[in-house]
Parts: C-alpha cells; structure tokens; sequence
C-alpha cells in the first residue's frame, strides 16, 4: 500500500517538473500559441537538450521503478504505472497553468526520439489509464511475467508508436527530408506540417493488444 502511494507521488511530482519545463519553453518560443502549423521553433542547442532531456525521463522512470521493485514483475509494472501517472498529470497542471489544451481533440507533439510524435491528446491520455490499470493487475496477481504476454504487450507499444509517428515521417519523406538531413531542414519541412488525420487503425490495434495482454499473465 505504501509503495502505491509513493509511486503516486512520485509520479505526479515528476509530471509538475515535466509541465514546468514545457511551460518555460513555450512561454519563450511560443508566446503567440502551440498550434498546427508550428510558429516558431526551438534553436538547435536548446533542441539537443530537449532531446537529452527526454532520455533523461525515460532514464528516471526506469530507474526509479526498479528500486522500488521485488522483482522482474513489479519493475514491469511500476514503470508502467509511473508513465502512466506522469503522463496524465503533466496534461492536467498543463490545463491549470496554461489553460492547454483546450480540449481532447487538440493536436501535441508528444515526443521528440527517434522522430516527432503527434497525435491528440485524448490518445496518450487513454494509453496512460491502460498502463496504470495494467500495472495494478501485475502487482496484485502472483504469476510471473512470461514471454506470451511481453510479446503481445509490446507489439501493442509498436502499433502505437507507429501511429504517433507515420503520418509525421511521411511528410517527411515525400519533402526529401533524406537529401538533407539537417535541422534546418527539419525546421523547415516541419513549419508546413499540419496534421489532418489520426492513422487509427494502427492505434485500436495497438490498444486492443495492450488491453489483452495481461491474460497471459494467467497462464499457468
């Protein structure tokens, strides 16, 4: 029960410092909004940190999970919940201090590695919830992890990383993107990116295979 409650606060203390520095970056770079075609964009030495930095996230919550974790399956399962947590949070004290987003349905750009993910914020908001319950399952239940459900579970994370990421890599390539791999030339294929419309399909895959993967747990 402790741990639970530690894992609470835990995340949501990273999910303020997260909104804070995404606060800070806005109020310097995009003062007149985030929006669809971008504005404006972040000079290159702060962009190689932003980069750093979400290395630097995943890193923590990584690490974190596992010194709070007996085992293989309660490190599985803390990061999990931990992202998820972060995750959720950082959109809320997003909407309390900027008043952003102004609805679900508003575009993000959610992730800056390999490549930008895009999608609406309704989308990693209810991957978020998938990932705590799911984490809850796995503390609560005495099975081991095994190979069934870490298949299932991250052929589902593949889906929806492709479906945060396809639409913004094809732009990029059918603008020749290749030919010229600088950030100026990202800034400025970028600056005409709007996104139209979620690719789904890969994104109901991936929910429909990270919602039946902890059956496998189950399995004797």
């Amino acid at each position: 029960m402790k741990k639970n409650v530690m894992i609470w606060f835990l995340g949501i203390s990273f999910a303020f410092i997260e909104a804070a520095v995404v606060i800070y970056i806005r109020y310097n770079f995009y003062s007149h909004g985030f929006s669809f075609p971008l504005n404006s964009f972040i000079p290159y030495s702060i962009f190689k940190v932003e980069y750093c930095r979400e290395f630097a996230t995943m890193l923590l919550l990584f690490s974190s999970s596992y010194l709070i974790a007996k085992n293989r399956k309660e490190w599985f399962a803390y990061f999990f919940m931990l992202f998820g947590i972060w995750d959720i949070f950082y959109y809320l004290f997003l909407k309390i201090f900027l008043n952003w987003p102004q609805s679900f349905a508003d575009w993000d750009l959610l992730f800056l590695i390999p490549v930008n993910w895009i999608g609406p914020v309704w989308a990693p908001i209810l991957v978020s919830i998938i990932f705590i319950s799911m984490g809850y399952l796995l503390i609560n239940k005495s099975n081991d992890l095994n190979l069934e459900f870490l298949l299932v579970f991250l052929l589902g994370c593949l889906f929806i990383y492709i479906s945060f990421t396809v639409d913004f890599a094809k732009f990029l390539l059918s603008n020749d993107f290749l030919k010229n791999l600088t950030y100026e030339n990202a800034v400025k294929i970028s600056s005409g990116y709007i996104p139209q419309k979620f690719p789904i399909f890969y994104y109901i895959i991936g929910i429909i295979l990270l919602i039946i993967s902890p059956i496998f747990t189950f399995k004797k």
